[in-house]
């Protein structure tokens, strides 16, 4: 698949997804943009997923995910299974970018439904994300940085991530990217960006 925008698409229920999901091994994703797309998840299906980008196997490369808002309810208290709004549960995802997606919880307890919530990109299992920027996400979890990411920090490769410190040694903290102009959506970085060679 390539070359295709997703824009607006509101999805709902126990497996709700909006966007693209990669399950064979040589699947390819590539230059594809979910962006401003709307998710209300039912998290009691004991699964792990991605809810604007789902890698299982294959590769997302060049890929904008974006603007993107999930709502996240829980029918099982006991609940610990993760999702994000991208999840490579296997799978590479390389040269993409992962920018102010919100997943907030609701409900009676909306802490709880939350907690488990990566707004940027969850890395699972043998994931690899490469070369990948991931920044001004939101989550209502209580995991410290599950805003940007979660799983393996070991499974981000040379990406740059808002967060106070490096993920690991081979990825950048970065608080400004240097975007043309992330406020009206244009999530191009300009010339001299910290991230133009990550």
């Amino acid at each position: 698949v390539s070359n295709v925008v997703m824009t607006a698409s509101s999805s709902s229920g126990v497996s709700a997804s909006g966007g693209f999901y990669v399950w064979a091994a040589n699947g390819l994703i590539t230059h594809c943009v979910v962006r401003n797309c709307t998710a209300t998840r039912q998290r009691n299906n004991g699964k792990c997923n991605g809810i604007f980008l789902y890698v299982e196997a294959g590769t997302a490369r060049n890929c904008l995910v974006v603007d993107n808002t999930c709502e996240v309810s829980s029918q099982k208290q006991e609940e610990t299974i993760d999702m994000g709004a991208v999840v490579a549960n296997g799978g590479t995802i390389v040269n993409c970018t992962v920018a102010r997606n919100r997943m907030y919880g609701t409900g009676s307890d909306a802490a709880q439904s939350a907690r488990c919530a990566c707004a940027g990109v969850l890395a699972m299992g043998g994931a690899k994300v490469v070369n990948t920027l991931v920044w001004g996400n939101e989550s209502d979890s209580s995991n410290e940085h599950y805003s940007q990411w979660g799983g393996l920090a070991e499974n981000f490769i040379n990406s740059a991530l808002d967060t106070e410190t490096p993920v690991n040694e081979t990825c950048l903290a970065v608080t400004d990217p240097g975007f043309v102009d992330a406020d009206r959506r244009d999530y191009r970085l300009v010339s001299g960006s910290v991230c133009e060679n990550q």
